[in-house]
This record gives structure tokens, sequence and C-alpha cells, in this order.
């Protein structure tokens, strides 16, 4: 892992938000993210008690980004809090460790998933490329923003890229 890039990119998002390092997931927890519209966290006080999330509207919940022990050659994760819903339309883009351990399909992403108050955001179209100046954290989150804005869709990054 390069610690050196991995330090200055926390620090870039330490500007913009209330950042702490999550050892249990090995991750990157910012915990006043604004989720688009839509989205509403239905068990504050459970994510007050449990990651200290600050008091707010319903649309500013955690989120954890799951930094792979080969970062940035890794392409980073983005979690949801369980308890987190978009109100608008069906959520194509959720996996949730605990079913998809009960049915015996385990994406490699979640082979080490420790904490199942976490549910994985699967992220399409991406193609992380390691060694371009643009794929950093806080362009990792910009992409995400653009997935959450569209989670009715079957390709929301692609959506979000030609209609956006």
């Amino acid at each position: 892992m390069n610690t050196q890039r991995l330090s200055s990119e926390i620090s870039a998002l330490e500007k913009r938000y209330t950042v702490a390092w999550n050892d249990t997931m090995h991750g990157v927890e910012l915990r006043d993210w604004r989720y688009p519209d839509g989205w509403t966290l239905q068990n504050r006080e459970k994510w007050r008690q449990k990651s200290d999330t600050p008091p707010g509207p319903a649309y500013v919940a955690p989120l954890l980004v799951r930094i792979p022990k080969t970062y940035p050659h890794g392409q980073p994760y983005a979690c949801l809090p369980r308890g987190l819903h978009y109100t608008k339309d069906r959520v194509e883009h959720v996996i949730d460790p605990k079913e998809a351990t009960e049915q015996g399909e385990i994406p490699f992403s979640m082979a080490d998933w420790p904490d199942n108050d976490w549910l994985l955001w699967c992220v399409h179209d991406l193609d992380w490329e390691p060694n371009s100046p643009e794929y950093t954290l806080p362009k990792f989150l910009q992409w995400m923003m653009a997935s959450f804005s569209y989670p009715d869709k079957d390709r929301p990054l692609r959506y979000a890229r030609t209609h956006g």
C-alpha cells in the first residue's frame, strides 16, 4: 500500500468531511457525507452511538470507503450504513454481506467482511487506473456521488456520465 499517497488523499478529504479511520473495515469513514436527494438514514441514533455520526438532516449519514491493502493498485469500495434507504425508487446496487453469505454468493470484496452494519455499493464502469493522477479518493467520491444520484439505474455511473 502506498501510505504516503493514502495519507495525502485522506488529508484532502479532511478539509471537507469529518473523517476517521475504521480499523475493523480497513477504510476511511466519512461521518457527515451528504447523500443525494431521496436518501435517508432511518436509524441515526444507532449510528451516533456507533461512529459518532453528527446530528443533521436524514440525508447526512456515514459513508465508508474500504481501502484495499494494495491501494492504489486495488480499487476502493463504497459501503453504505445499514438503515440508509432510498425513498424515491428501488435500489439496484446494494449488496448485503449477510444475505450474500447465507446464499453462498460471496463476492471477493466481501470475503473478509467483519462488520454487518455496512452494505457494499456495487460499482460498474469504474475501470480503476491506479497510475492516473485522476484516480484518487476525492475523485472516487465524486463518482460515488454521481452513482448514488441514480441508484435505480442498471449502471448508474454510466448513466450519470451520459445524462448528468
